[in-house]
């Protein structure tokens, strides 16, 4: 399949960076395995290089780096990086404010150093780009003081809110990552619905956020700033080279849910972590406060802090992609519009491509008297509710430990672009809306026996922020409301008879997603409904839908559950007889 992209886009696309022409992934960042003392590129690792081969290095695509402190432009991992904006805090000079931390995860998501001439290709620092080395690389610090080794000594939530606010409204970027957050045991804290809040303004901005470490040795939940609804999350991925289990270290379980006008709180009620990604032994560049004259500076770094970035990216890349594409005739004329940079679109086509390591568990099983609900035709707002047996079903839609799964940029690639290049429906994507009491079918077409299909949607909870900030530069929260919506997979049995084999249904949370091997040929149908409310009112919910078929189970993977379709279609026809 990449193959066959590969082939249509070199057709269409000219070269994203004529600068980045003599890179590719094995310049890239690196990871190095403590157990058999070899270097690794993380680039090639999570499949970036799909996109290289492409002439898409992140071109057209800005990414900024939100963090306790900056990034110190003069280290070498950003000698041939397009340096965009800085923002620090009000009366704060930014060279007070270089941080290693912030220096280490730009590099990694956008850093550029050409290779060197006269250098050993073998040395690591021959060479070193970040995931999306064209990308133009802005900075901004919420701290006004930090202490050496990065931590924040003072930090005002008016500089929160002011730094962001920034990077989303005054200076838009495409692509945010932030690798910091406090820690906090406590849902519903004002900074995810401040962010929650920034991205329902800016719907073509995709916000990455680190989802948290150990704390003390213990395992927490992830930081409040994690617990977003709307960003991408994300946990970090150890067991190097391979990169298929979580890292000791890495935040995990579910998180609990508050609903923010009736003050209710569930516990362990959602998944929080969207997906996870390398995160142990990745070479960076590191900053020395006491030697700024060492520009050559790197060291092996653990943490949720490198996997956010690498995600990041990875976003970036596609929105480079889809610039390109978006002035393209060919794929303008076949629908491709500004729908594709959408955060929503972004989420849903990052986490339904990604792979399912060993262990993987939405909790999804076989299960009887499940309920669906169902218009009633002719009625607005009408419904009737029929309950199946035998239905594949889950309450909690993502693993609580790798979310959707692990990172591939080579399947994101094939899914972003695949029902443009490849003139299937194996690969699909789309942006659409559903009324409150109603639901949205889409027809998968006929698929094979033995296939996996996997499905995600993602929608945003709604929060609306105050247009002016108050005394103590906070943005009040004016409005929230997160809807509840399902996901379904149906068979049509007949011109009018469908009968539905799996669903997710997780009431607090605004992902759902569904990953089945499929034990009968039938022709299938997604099914998005949308019959109640987590908390607020709605009229509608706009939602991005993906969804993929590929060949066979994943190698590493033990999928939940089959559908039994045999079964299903002999019970659906004593029914009708």
């Amino acid at each position: 399949m990449i193959g066959k992209i590969a082939a249509v886009l070199a057709a269409l696309l000219c070269a994203a960076a004529a600068r980045a022409e003599t890179i590719s992934a094995r310049d890239a960042v690196l990871s190095y395995s403590v157990d058999d003392e070899l270097i690794y590129f993380t680039n090639e690792n999570i499949g970036a290089d799909a996109f290289y081969s492409n002439g898409v290095y992140g071109a057209g695509a800005k990414i900024a780096n939100i963090e306790l402190g900056i990034y110190w432009g003069g280290h070498a991992a950003f000698s041939n990086t397009v340096l965009g904006a800085v923002k620090v805090p009000d009366g704060v000079s930014a060279e007070s404010l270089y941080s290693s931390h912030a220096t280490s995860t730009a590099a990694v998501a956008a850093g550029y150093k050409q290779p060197q001439a006269g250098v050993d290709p073998d040395i690591f620092i021959y060479a070193a780009f970040g995931v999306a080395p064209a990308a133009t690389l802005s900075a901004g610090a919420v701290a006004r003081t930090i202490n050496p080794d990065g931590a924040a000594s003072s930090l005002e939530v008016r500089d929160v809110c002011g730094v962001y606010k920034y990077f989303f409204s005054e200076n838009p970027q495409d692509v945010i990552n932030s690798s910091w957050g406090p820690i906090s045991e406590e849902p519903g804290g004002y900074l995810a619905a401040f962010a929650d809040g920034l991205l329902c303004e800016n719907p073509l901005e995709t916000l990455v956020i680190s989802a948290g470490n150990k704390i003390d040795g213990q395992l927490a939940r992830p930081t409040t700033f994690a617990q977003s609804y709307n960003a991408i999350a994300v946990g970090a991925l150890g067991n190097v080279p391979r990169y298929d289990a979580v890292a000791d270290f890495s935040v995990r379980a579910p998180s609990d849910f508050f609903n923010p006008t009736t003050g209710e709180l569930v516990e362990n009620a959602r998944a929080s972590i969207d997906i996870c990604a390398p995160g142990v032994n990745v070479f960076t560049a590191v900053y020395d406060a006491s030697d700024p004259s060492l520009t050559e500076e790197y060291s092996a770094a653990s943490g949720t802090s490198f996997s956010a970035p690498i995600v990041a990216g990875t976003a970036a890349l596609m929105v480079s992609l889809s610039k390109s594409l978006e002035g393209n005739p060919s794929f303008v004329a076949a629908g491709w519009s500004s729908d594709a940079r959408d955060s929503r679109v972004i989420k849903a086509v990052l986490m339904n491509s990604a792979d399912k390591p060993a262990g993987w568990d939405n909790g999804q099983s076989l299960q009887n008297g499940v309920e669906f609900k169902i218009e009633v035709g002719g009625i607005s707002g009408a419904y009737m509710t029929q309950t199946y047996d035998g239905i594949v079903a889950t309450s909690q839609g993502l693993d609580y430990n790798f979310g959707a799964g692990a990172l591939n940029a080579e399947r994101a690639l094939e899914q972003y672009v695949g029902m443009y290049t490849s003139g299937t429906a194996d690969n699909v994507w789309l942006l659409d809306s559903v009324d409150f009491c109603a639901s949205k079918l889409y027809n998968l077409g006929k698929i094979d026996a033995g296939r996996i299909l996997n499905l995600t949607l993602v929608w945003q909870a709604l929060y609306e922020l105050a247009a002016e900030a108050g005394e103590d530069g906070s943005y009040a929260i004016e409005a929230a409301a997160l809807a509840d919506l399902s996901l379904e997979i149906w068979i049509r049995l007949s011109e009018d008879v469908f009968q539905p084999v799996a669903i997710s249904d997780c009431k607090y949370n605004n992902v759902e997603h569904l990953t089945v091997t499929l034990a009968g040929v039938a022709d299938y149908y997604a099914r998005v409904a949308f019959f109640g409310m987590a908390y607020g009112e709605l009229p509608n919910e706009t939602f991005a839908l993906a969804w993929s078929v590929v060949p066979e189970p994943a190698k590493t993977a033990l999928l939940a559950a089959l559908l039994i379709l045999a079964a299903a279609i002999r019970r659906s026809a004593k029914r009708r007889h």
